[in-house]
């Protein structure tokens, strides 16, 4: 009996092994399957003739092949492979709404100075001015474009992060429940093997979502928390994860976890990984820098050309009107505000605006003004305010402690760019004054460069410049205040009712300079030599047009190859951690056939045990009839 025991625990222990080895086989496929191997015990001897005989053999346990550090490699480099990809992905589209060779914003603003060069040429000629409106509508069309392309494209990430967010929440109870399965199965006092591969697997697919540490209990359940050190699963119980818009910014997305009676809002710039965090990162911070850059060049670049508009007259004899319409600053206050002030926010030097909004808190004695682009502060201690190129001012109501809004400058620029000329022959391409030398002069004197830098309701009245000497000169006229006796230096600036002269040479006494109006503004092509030269003034802090977009196409290329270096390091991370982890727990088919064969023949090794000792036992029988 004692071999035919030793035999039978041989045959069900080979039987153990060979089921083990098919269902490892049946799952080299299976994702988050970990390999899986019978453990096998000597079963205990006995004491016989003086000796101690063994008893076979004993299956004692199905282990998993598992190694704790290799898993949570693969989560962290999940994580990080998750929001590396979410990012660049969406960056890519975001560059191309930019990087437009053929029809792009850096592309129209050439062909809007080529049309203002051929109103430079031909005044007078309609389809001169006709060409240059359309370009100048097809420039402002692009940028407004760009930006309702962000805005779709930032409701595309909206779209995609909610449902993250609600297969995660899923994937959260999913855990929960098998925390609870888990628990329920470890009171066998053996491993619910294929369970615990479903719990890994569940931790690195929310991984791939949100980073999650996990912490594995001694009974096989697991207690999951986020980067931010908040629970996301404890037990049988998971929380719920929502998104909600900042109490600061609407337009800005923030995350929250269920934990009681309040919600807790998790920072997202400590997420740390996963899709979501990418998403976020990409909706609150990539776009924004994009909508602040372009906001910037049209404000800026649209302001620059409404100056000089200004400064002219139209083929109707009327002031300039501005070239272009730049939408309104915005100001969000807190939900949680007290106080009812209202802000105005108006453009004060556009070529010291900063591509970036402000956050602007009161603390009940003195105002905090941020720029969120750089983190820079300012304090003062009343309004209005000018920064950054802006005034700020309170319009109405009243600030109370605690109070914090934030203002949409940059980011709102660009979305109502529009061009607001309404006829080619508003066009302003003449100057409203004119100057002329004296016929009788006797001296050298000339004109070097005449200018109109301000809208003064003289600037068309009649001015005269008379000299009394080589050194000196007079002026009358409306709005000049006839001074005498005025020093003259050649090559200096003489300016008046809102006009800029240039004088060089040696005058004689009676010599004289005459402005007066224009009589007719068809031929003159003054101020729209003025306009063409606006495109290579520096009129964005600091840059000129070409090298503002140009900066812009920077920034975005710099932000891209950087989101795409961190996708390549992350996908290498992944690969080399995924490799490690299946080298220890992967089903390698070949290994599993050869275990096969050794099985089988230690199946059949047994059953022949037990055939001996039924031939031996038949013997005995036959021996005792």
């Amino acid at each position: 009996m004692g071999v035919l025991n030793i035999g039978a625990s041989a045959l069900n222990a080979a039987y153990t092994q060979l089921q083990t080895t098919s269902h490892n086989i049946a799952n080299a496929q299976t994702p988050g399957y970990s390999r899986q191997e019978t453990v096998l015990q000597a079963s205990s001897a006995q004491f016989t003739g003086g000796m101690f005989v063994g008893g076979g053999v004993e299956a004692v346990d199905v282990r998993r092949a598992y190694n704790a550090m290799l898993t949570g490699e693969v989560n962290a480099a999940t994580a990080a492979r998750s929001e590396s990809g979410a990012r660049a992905q969406a960056m890519t589209r975001l560059e191309s709404f930019f990087n437009d060779r053929e029809s792009g914003i850096g592309v129209l603003h050439d062909e809007l100075r080529q049309a203002l060069a051929d109103i430079v040429n031909q005044p007078f000629d309609p389809a001169a001015r006709t060409v240059a409106l359309a370009r100048a509508n097809t420039f402002a069309e692009r940028v407004t474009d760009t930006d309702r392309a962000l805005d779709s494209l930032r409701n595309d990430a909206d779209l995609e992060l909610r449902q993250n967010v609600r297969s995660l929440n899923d994937e959260l109870a999913e855990l929960a429940d098998v925390n609870r399965r888990i628990a329920t199965q470890q009171g066998s006092q053996a491993s619910p093997n294929d369970l615990l591969d479903q719990r890994d697997a569940l931790v690195e697919g929310i991984n791939a979502r949100m980073k999650a540490n996990a912490h594995i209990n001694t009974d096989g359940t697991v207690t999951l928390f986020a980067a931010t050190g908040d629970a996301l699963v404890i037990g049988e119980d998971a929380m719920r994860i929502s998104v909600t818009s900042d109490t600061l910014d609407m337009e800005r997305l923030r995350l929250s976890i269920a934990t009681g009676d309040e919600p807790v809002v998790l920072n997202d710039r400590m997420l740390a990984g996963g899709a979501i965090a990418g998403l976020l990162a990409f909706r609150n911070q990539d776009i924004t820098m994009a909508r602040s850059q372009l906001g910037r060049y049209a404000a800026a670049v649209g302001s620059a050309y409404n100056e000089q508009q200004r400064l002219g007259l139209d083929l109707n004899g009327d002031a300039g009107r501005d070239l272009f319409s730049i939408a309104a600053a915005r100001t969000v206050a807190s939900t949680d505000n007290t106080g009812t002030a209202d802000f105005a926010i108006a453009i004060d030097d556009a070529t010291a605006l900063k591509a970036s909004d402000y956050e602007l808190v009161y603390d009940g004695s003195d105002f905090t003004l941020t720029r969120q682009s750089d983190g820079v502060q300012r304090t003062f201690a009343s309004l209005p305010q000018t920064v950054d190129g802006l005034e700020i001012a309170v319009a109405s109501g009243a600030v109370a402690a605690g109070d914090r809004y934030t203002l949409k400058t940059a980011s709102a620029y660009a979305a109502g760019f529009e061009m607001a000329l309404g006829s080619p022959r508003e066009w302003a391409a003449a100057y409203a004054s004119a100057p002329v030398l004296g016929q009788g002069n006797t001296g050298s004197l000339t004109v070097g460069d005449f200018a109109v830098r301000g809208n003064d309701p003289n600037l068309a009245a009649d001015v005269s410049i008379v000299f009394t000497g080589p050194n000196s000169f007079d002026v009358t006229g409306t709005g000049t205040g006839n001074p005498t006796g005025v020093a003259y230096t050649p090559g200096g600036k003489i300016s008046f009712n809102g006009w800029e002269i240039e004088l060089n040479g040696t005058p004689a006494a009676g010599d004289r300079v005459d402005l007066s109006a224009i009589g007719d503004s068809l031929a003159d092509n003054r101020n729209a030599r003025r306009l063409l030269d606006v495109g290579d003034s520096r009129m964005v802090d600091g840059q000129t047009a070409a090298e503002a977009f140009g900066a812009v196409l920077g920034e975005i290329g710099s932000h891209v190859f950087s989101v795409n270096t961190d996708l390549h390091q992350s996908e290498i991370w992944q690969t080399n951690a995924t490799a490690a982890r299946d080298e220890v727990s992967g089903v390698n088919l070949d290994e599993e056939a050869a275990r096969l064969i050794q099985y089988q023949q230690a199946y059949q090794a047994a059953a022949k045990v037990i055939a001996a000792a039924q031939n031996m036992f038949d013997s005995i029988v036959s021996i005792m009839n």
